[in-house]
């Protein structure tokens, strides 16, 4: 299970989810760009998290995976931007590369 952070966090906020999930599922929760000691961008956009991401992915040779996170919320850039539409590009992506 992939587990995306929140915004002004990092991949670590997400140790006590993966713990409870490690009995079930693997997980990991990266650390997104601009966060824990990343290099900032210089801008955030979805389109550089959801890059982010599929580059980490594609990284890890994760070849299937759930994804869940944080929302990131007010005050951060990406105001009140859900998950579910990177986890849908993110979907999408996977099944590219699995038909190729």
């Amino acid at each position: 299970m992939l587990l995306i952070h929140g915004s002004s966090s990092c991949g670590a906020e997400m140790a006590p989810l993966a713990a409870a999930l490690r009995p079930y599922t693997s997980t990991t929760a990266p650390n997104l760009v601009g966060h824990g000691g990343r290099p900032v961008p210089e801008s955030f956009s979805v389109e550089g998290f959801v890059s982010d991401i599929v580059a980490y992915v594609d990284r890890e040779e994760i070849e299937r995976t759930f994804v869940t996170g944080m929302f990131y919320g007010l005050g951060h850039p990406l105001t009140a931007i859900p998950l579910q539409p990177v986890a849908r590009i993110i979907a999408a992506w996977m099944e590219k590369v699995r038909k190729a």
